[in-house]
Protein backbone atom coordinates (compact mmCIF):
# COMPACT_ATOMS: atom_id res chain seq x y z
CA UNK A 1 0.00 0.00 0.00
CA UNK A 2 1.34 3.64 -0.82
CA UNK A 3 0.56 5.92 2.23
CA UNK A 4 1.02 9.67 2.32
CA UNK A 5 -0.51 11.17 -1.10
CA UNK A 6 -2.35 14.32 -1.26
CA UNK A 7 -3.07 17.61 -3.79
CA UNK A 8 -3.74 20.84 -2.62
CA UNK A 9 -5.95 23.65 -4.53
CA UNK A 10 -5.70 26.75 -2.81
CA UNK A 11 -8.74 28.01 -4.63
CA UNK A 12 -10.87 25.46 -5.55
CA UNK A 13 -13.54 25.89 -2.50
CA UNK A 14 -16.37 23.34 -2.59
CA UNK A 15 -15.99 22.60 -5.97
CA UNK A 16 -14.92 19.48 -7.99
CA UNK A 17 -11.41 18.33 -9.08
CA UNK A 18 -10.18 15.74 -10.55
CA UNK A 19 -6.95 13.31 -9.46
CA UNK A 20 -5.85 10.63 -11.85
CA UNK A 21 -3.76 7.97 -10.51
CA UNK A 22 -1.53 5.93 -12.86
CA UNK A 23 1.19 3.23 -13.30
CA UNK A 24 2.96 1.39 -16.04
CA UNK A 25 3.73 -2.01 -15.14
CA UNK A 26 0.53 -3.09 -12.69
CA UNK A 27 -2.72 -1.65 -10.92
CA UNK A 28 -3.75 0.95 -8.76
CA UNK A 29 -7.11 0.38 -6.01
CA UNK A 30 -8.41 2.68 -4.17
CA UNK A 31 -11.37 2.96 -1.30
CA UNK A 32 -13.66 5.97 -2.22
CA UNK A 33 -14.38 8.66 0.53
CA UNK A 34 -17.83 9.73 1.34
CA UNK A 35 -19.26 11.86 -2.13
CA UNK A 36 -16.10 10.62 -4.42
CA UNK A 37 -16.44 8.75 -7.56
CA UNK A 38 -14.35 7.54 -10.37
CA UNK A 39 -15.26 9.35 -13.13
CA UNK A 40 -12.63 7.52 -15.89
CA UNK A 41 -10.51 4.47 -16.25
CA UNK A 42 -10.81 1.75 -13.68
CA UNK A 43 -10.71 0.62 -10.10
CA UNK A 44 -8.16 -2.04 -9.92
CA UNK A 45 -6.76 -1.32 -13.38
CA UNK A 46 -3.42 1.03 -14.59
CA UNK A 47 -5.59 4.29 -14.60
CA UNK A 48 -8.04 5.64 -12.15
CA UNK A 49 -9.75 9.14 -11.89
CA UNK A 50 -11.12 10.05 -9.04
CA UNK A 51 -13.73 13.14 -8.84
CA UNK A 52 -15.10 14.92 -5.87
CA UNK A 53 -13.93 18.31 -4.17
CA UNK A 54 -10.40 18.61 -2.56
CA UNK A 55 -11.80 17.07 1.04
CA UNK A 56 -13.09 14.03 -0.88
CA UNK A 57 -10.11 13.49 -2.76
CA UNK A 58 -8.01 14.16 0.31
CA UNK A 59 -9.95 11.77 2.43
CA UNK A 60 -9.82 8.69 -0.46
CA UNK A 61 -6.02 8.86 -0.86
CA UNK A 62 -5.55 8.70 3.19
CA UNK A 63 -7.52 5.52 2.93
CA UNK A 64 -3.72 4.37 0.86
CA UNK A 65 -3.85 3.12 -2.68
CA UNK A 66 -2.75 -0.48 -3.41
CA UNK A 67 -0.53 -1.19 -6.06
CA UNK A 68 -0.31 -4.85 -7.70
CA UNK A 69 2.41 -4.95 -10.11
CA UNK A 70 2.11 -6.74 -13.23
CA UNK A 71 2.61 -10.50 -12.89
CA UNK A 72 6.55 -11.20 -13.07
CA UNK A 73 7.47 -7.76 -13.24
CA UNK A 74 10.33 -6.66 -11.22
CA UNK A 75 12.68 -3.32 -11.54
CA UNK A 76 11.51 0.07 -11.41
CA UNK A 77 7.72 1.72 -11.50
CA UNK A 78 6.17 5.45 -12.04
CA UNK A 79 3.68 6.37 -10.33
CA UNK A 80 2.28 9.53 -11.77
CA UNK A 81 -0.26 11.70 -9.97
CA UNK A 82 -2.14 14.02 -12.10
CA UNK A 83 -5.30 16.89 -10.78
CA UNK A 84 -6.93 19.13 -12.68
CA UNK A 85 -8.42 21.91 -11.02
CA UNK A 86 -11.81 22.15 -13.08
CA UNK A 87 -11.70 25.98 -13.14
CA UNK A 88 -13.97 26.68 -10.18
CA UNK A 89 -12.66 29.97 -8.71
CA UNK A 90 -9.74 32.11 -9.03
CA UNK A 91 -7.68 33.55 -12.76
CA UNK A 92 -6.10 30.53 -14.64
CA UNK A 93 -3.12 31.54 -15.33
CA UNK A 94 -3.05 29.54 -18.39
CA UNK A 95 0.10 27.96 -17.93
CA UNK A 96 -1.20 24.59 -17.93
CA UNK A 97 -4.11 22.36 -18.76
CA UNK A 98 -7.20 23.63 -21.41
CA UNK A 99 -9.27 26.94 -21.47
CA UNK A 100 -10.24 27.77 -17.81
CA UNK A 101 -8.89 25.33 -15.85
CA UNK A 102 -5.06 24.23 -14.91
CA UNK A 103 -3.38 20.54 -14.81
CA UNK A 104 -0.87 19.38 -12.22
CA UNK A 105 1.51 16.28 -12.48
CA UNK A 106 4.09 14.73 -10.29
CA UNK A 107 5.50 11.24 -9.99
CA UNK A 108 7.83 9.30 -8.04
CA UNK A 109 9.43 5.98 -8.37
CA UNK A 110 8.68 2.25 -7.05
CA UNK A 111 11.57 -0.45 -6.69
CA UNK A 112 9.04 -3.60 -7.49
CA UNK A 113 10.90 -6.93 -6.59
CA UNK A 114 9.68 -10.42 -7.05
CA UNK A 115 6.25 -11.29 -5.54
CA UNK A 116 6.72 -13.25 -2.12
CA UNK A 117 3.33 -15.87 -0.85
CA UNK A 118 3.49 -16.34 2.71
CA UNK A 119 2.71 -19.78 4.45
CA UNK A 120 2.67 -20.08 8.48
CA UNK A 121 0.15 -22.19 10.20
CA UNK A 122 0.91 -20.47 13.51
CA UNK A 123 0.48 -16.72 12.52
CA UNK A 124 -0.35 -15.25 15.55
CA UNK A 125 -1.87 -12.07 14.56
CA UNK A 126 -3.29 -11.71 11.63
CA UNK A 127 -4.78 -8.97 9.38
CA UNK A 128 -7.68 -10.51 7.80
CA UNK A 129 -7.51 -7.04 5.07
CA UNK A 130 -4.81 -7.60 4.08
CA UNK A 131 -4.50 -9.78 1.07
CA UNK A 132 -4.21 -13.25 1.22
CA UNK A 133 -0.94 -14.84 1.54
CA UNK A 134 0.88 -11.90 2.72
CA UNK A 135 3.05 -11.28 5.62
CA UNK A 136 0.07 -10.32 7.50
CA UNK A 137 -2.34 -12.32 6.35
CA UNK A 138 -0.15 -15.66 5.36
CA UNK A 139 -1.69 -19.13 4.00
CA UNK A 140 -2.11 -21.21 7.02
CA UNK A 141 -1.66 -24.36 5.45
CA UNK A 142 0.19 -26.23 2.83
CA UNK A 143 -2.91 -27.09 1.06
CA UNK A 144 -4.47 -23.13 1.04
CA UNK A 145 -1.33 -22.47 -0.67
CA UNK A 146 -1.61 -25.55 -3.15
CA UNK A 147 -5.32 -24.60 -3.43
CA UNK A 148 -4.60 -21.32 -4.37
CA UNK A 149 -4.80 -19.28 -8.31
CA UNK A 150 -2.82 -16.32 -7.06
CA UNK A 151 1.09 -17.66 -7.04
CA UNK A 152 2.39 -17.27 -10.61
CA UNK A 153 5.28 -18.40 -11.97
CA UNK A 154 8.99 -17.20 -10.52
CA UNK A 155 7.81 -16.27 -7.46
CA UNK A 156 9.02 -16.42 -3.99
CA UNK A 157 7.49 -18.94 -1.45
CA UNK A 158 8.45 -17.93 2.00
CA UNK A 159 7.75 -21.15 4.57
CA UNK A 160 7.39 -20.43 7.75
CA UNK A 161 8.74 -22.77 10.91
CA UNK A 162 5.60 -25.30 11.81
CA UNK A 163 4.66 -28.76 11.77
CA UNK A 164 2.70 -29.55 8.89
CA UNK A 165 1.25 -32.90 8.07
CA UNK A 166 -0.16 -31.99 4.29
CA UNK A 167 0.62 -36.18 2.59
CA UNK A 168 1.01 -34.49 -0.81
CA UNK A 169 3.61 -32.26 -0.10
CA UNK A 170 4.00 -28.59 -1.93
CA UNK A 171 3.27 -27.95 -5.94
CA UNK A 172 5.67 -25.66 -7.13
CA UNK A 173 4.74 -23.71 -10.44
CA UNK A 174 7.40 -23.03 -12.91
CA UNK A 175 10.57 -20.71 -11.70
CA UNK A 176 8.86 -20.73 -7.79
CA UNK A 177 11.79 -20.38 -5.62
CA UNK A 178 10.85 -22.08 -1.75
CA UNK A 179 12.62 -20.74 1.00
CA UNK A 180 12.22 -21.70 4.93
CA UNK A 181 12.13 -19.58 7.33
CA UNK A 182 15.86 -20.18 8.49
CA UNK A 183 17.10 -18.41 5.30
CA UNK A 184 17.48 -14.78 5.14
CA UNK A 185 15.14 -13.51 1.68
CA UNK A 186 16.23 -10.60 0.31
CA UNK A 187 15.97 -9.32 -3.74
CA UNK A 188 18.47 -6.49 -5.27
CA UNK A 189 17.57 -2.79 -4.70
CA UNK A 190 15.93 -1.62 -8.40
CA UNK A 191 17.77 1.02 -7.86
CA UNK A 192 21.23 0.64 -6.30
CA UNK A 193 22.44 0.59 -3.15
CA UNK A 194 21.44 -1.57 0.15
CA UNK A 195 19.23 -5.02 -1.03
CA UNK A 196 15.84 -5.27 0.00
CA UNK A 197 15.46 -7.55 3.03
CA UNK A 198 12.12 -8.89 3.13
CA UNK A 199 12.49 -11.55 5.62
CA UNK A 200 15.29 -12.32 8.46
CA UNK A 201 15.70 -15.63 8.73
CA UNK A 202 16.42 -18.08 11.91
CA UNK A 203 19.54 -18.72 11.38
CA UNK A 204 20.41 -15.06 10.69
CA UNK A 205 19.14 -13.76 13.88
Amino acid sequence: EISGLSVTDVDAGAGNISTTLSVAHGTLAVTLAPGASISAGANGSATVTITGTLAQINATLANDVTYQSTSQYTGQETFTVSTNDGGNTGIDPGLTGGAGNEVDSDSFSIAVVPQVWFIDNTPGTVDASAPLGSQNNPFTSIAAFNASAAPGPNDYIYLREGTYTEADGINLKDGQTLVGQGENLEFPNPFGGASIVIETGSQGQ
